[in-house]
């Protein structure tokens, strides 16, 4: 691109920059609900061609709002797809992002991976009713699997809510072969199973970022 056409294009570019999305709690425009890892590749792309000092502000503003742009979701997918471009792949501004993947990537790999070593279960509840507490020491005991909660259908869905929202690592169904009908609670390890599946899938992506 020629000079004159880049030094016509920057105060555009510039523009652009001042008006990207930040907090996405608070920016609830389009603008900002559109942010995708194509959209940051593109936004590299073509400042790189108008200053490599735009895009490298680019790359530093996408860094500075991971509630943003999520390194998982957002920056790691763009960072594949700049890198599958030869001209932009020694982009400073994308050496900028392949380093924060990469820490981020390898802070992730570097945690303990450990299956349960007995049924003890985490869980953030806050309520401290009589049934809750059942339920926390459910939670908190190494020997128990299975609990069984007989009660009428607003205490039932009074303990299944937290469970869910707490994403605890436990399924619950609800008997109906007798009334009162019983909720039925099953610790599992899906938090194990899913971690080692974010492993394989971490070290993946680490070697072809290191390619």
């Amino acid at each position: 691109m020629e000079g004159r056409a880049v030094q016509q294009l920057a105060p555009g570019a510039r523009a652009l920059l001042d008006a990207l999305p930040a907090d996405a709690q608070r920016d609830t425009t389009w603008f900002s609900q559109a942010m995708n890892a194509q959209c940051v590749a593109n936004l590299l792309s073509a400042t790189a061609r108008i200053d490599a000092a735009l895009s490298g502000r680019a790359a530093e503003h996408v860094l500075a709002w991971p509630w943003t742009y999520d390194l998982d979701a957002i920056v790691l997918p763009a960072v594949h797809l700049l890198n599958a471009m030869p001209q932009l792949r020694q982009l400073g501004a994308v050496g900028r992002l392949r380093e924060a993947c990469l820490g981020h990537l390898r802070a992730r790999i570097a945690q303990p991976l450990a299956a349960p070593r007995d049924w003890t279960r985490d869980a953030m509840l806050t309520c401290t009713c009589k049934t809750c507490s059942e339920l926390r020491r459910f939670l908190a005991s190494a020997d128990q699997q299975t609990w069984r909660l007989k009660a009428a259908e607003s205490l039932r869905s009074h303990v299944e809510g937290p469970i869910r929202h707490a994403q605890c690592d436990v399924d619950a169904t609800t008997d109906k072969s007798s009334r009162p009908y019983a909720l039925v609670l099953t610790k599992k390890q899906a938090s194990h199973d899913r971690r080692a599946q974010q492993r394989k899938n971490d070290l993946r992506a680490v070697a072809r970022l290191e390619q």
